[in-house]
């Protein structure tokens, strides 16, 4: 997409709108498949270390 790009009301751009929705799409169907992001940084951590 260019710069003139579709933006809602709020400013947020249409793509972005489309791509968060189908996240929390799948998320429904499955939550089980979602991480804690604190969680994965831990883990990440500790097999640095």
């Amino acid at each position: 997409m260019d710069a003139l790009e579709i933006v809602s009301e709020d400013g947020v751009p249409d793509w972005h709108i489309q791509v968060v929705s189908k996240r929390i799409e799948a998320y429904n169907r499955n939550p089980d498949t979602s991480c804690d992001f604190d969680q994965a940084l831990d883990e990440i951590e500790s097999k640095l270390q």
